[in-house]
């Protein structure tokens, strides 16, 4: 077996990429925002649907894929 192969049956092993959720903090320009999420930490995606900053968005694989509800996310520790 080739390595292309090789590595399309290695990402076949993998799911889908997880849904996130978090709040544009940021306009960059050229249909990019930059998203801050609940835990921390931020990320530059893709705003294909023109979401404003302030809302709150579900992303994937860096795309925005839709507007998520306005509530604060809560946190519970077990």
């Amino acid at each position: 077996m080739n390595a292309a192969i090789l590595f399309k049956r290695l990402q076949g092993l993998q799911g889908p990429a997880p849904l996130l959720t978090g709040q544009i903090v940021e306009n960059l320009g050229d249909g990019l925002v930059q998203v801050a999420q609940p835990g921390g930490g931020t990320q530059n995606v893709r705003n294909p649907p023109g979401v404003a900053v302030g809302q709150w968005v579900f992303f994937q694989s860096g795309v925005i894929t839709g507007q998520a509800p306005t509530r604060a996310p809560v946190r519970i520790e077990i």
